[in-house]
């Protein structure tokens, strides 16, 4: 499986490391100053964003933040369903965090947008980070973890080749490590 783990099957997996990716991304923000750190959350859950909750949530919980759950902002799994619910948000006055931490990079545009419309400035007014996955390259204004298709693939057909060659070999379920990808969508508000 490629960018998918079904831990307690007999199938061989490579997929990001979504835990660890959203633990770098927290751990990026509280190294920029961030102390408050909401989360955009998918209103449809998936195992790697589950497993990015997890990240959030565990980094939080060792650097000493609390959760806040006003922070929590869940949106529908597209652009415009983020766009249009953050919006609604951001009409009812509810608080901000400084840093959004999203569960991909899809709710973060929408997310942008609703913010430009409403007047706040990224990064200056919030921060965000996203996890994208293994999307291909992109110049948006969006600071991101992101693993590269190719380095998955490659990855992949490794692992199927060793498969092939050692077939009396354990299953194996290998985790690619994303990289931050720095847009400028964080600010760093250290005094």
């Amino acid at each position: 499986l490629l960018d998918n783990d079904f831990p307690y099957s007999d199938v061989s997996s490579v997929t990001i490391n979504n835990e660890l990716g959203a633990y770098k991304a927290v751990h990026h923000l509280i190294d920029q100053g961030h102390t408050q750190i909401g989360y955009l959350r998918s209103e449809y859950r998936i195992n790697s964003f589950r497993e990015r909750c997890q990240g959030y949530r565990g980094a939080l919980k060792e650097f000493g933040l609390s959760i806040r759950p006003e922070h929590i902002f869940d949106v529908p799994f597209t652009e415009e369903g983020s766009y249009y619910a953050f919006r609604k948000y951001l009409e009812s006055g509810r608080s901000l965090p400084s840093a959004l931490l999203s569960d991909c990079e899809t709710l973060a545009l929408g997310t942008l947008r609703a913010l430009k419309e409403m007047n706040y400035r990224v990064p200056e007014d919030i921060s965000i980070i996203s996890i994208d996955g293994f999307a291909t390259p992109s110049s948006r204004p969006l600071t991101v973890l992101r693993s590269s298709a190719e380095d998955l693939a490659a990855v992949c057909i490794r692992t199927l080749v060793n498969r092939i060659q050692n077939p009396d070999q354990p299953t194996q379920h290998v985790f690619v490590d994303p990289i931050l990808v720095d847009r400028g969508s964080v600010i760093d508000c250290r005094d």
